[in-house]
């Protein structure tokens, strides 16, 4: 009877395997490009519209218009008379701001990175085509 011999050479073949393959998967893991963790470079504006008596405006219309490219982005209020507009690029904005049986009042703002814009405003009661321009507190100070 023979015995079978292994062979050292399919031995060390089978070995060297079971360590290359670990072996690059770490390699591939330490190797391999990490997803950046920086803040995304955007800001917002977020306010309340009321009237002059401090009644929050459910429904008021908001509209952005970014000064430097002229990109617009359109808002309504909640019931509340509360507003969002995230993912803004950092830079200068005028707000327009309309609701039935009130004035229309305009609004500049500047949007920092990283930063909510106050947009509060107070409406006055009167027709869409008069306007008033409001002034931000940064603006008076």
């Amino acid at each position: 009877m023979q015995k079978k011999r292994t062979s050292a050479l399919s031995w060390r073949a089978y070995a060297g395997t079971a360590i290359v393959i670990p072996l690059s998967a770490l390699l591939l893991t330490v190797s391999s490009p990490r997803r950046a963790t920086a803040q995304v470079p955007t800001g917002s504006i977020e306010g309340t519209v009321a009237d002059v008596r401090g009644a929050v405006i459910p429904d008021a219309r908001i509209t952005v218009i970014q000064s430097a490219r002229g990109r617009r982005f359109n808002v309504g209020t909640t019931s509340k008379g509360a507003y969002v507009i995230s993912a803004l690029e950092a830079g200068d904005y005028e707000v327009k701001f309309t609701a039935k049986g009130f004035k229309t009042a305009l609004l500049s703002l500047k949007v920092e990175i990283g930063e909510a814009a106050s947009g509060n405003v107070n409406l006055e009661v009167g027709e869409l085509n008069e306007t008033v321009t409001v002034r931000s507190n940064e603006e008076t100070q």
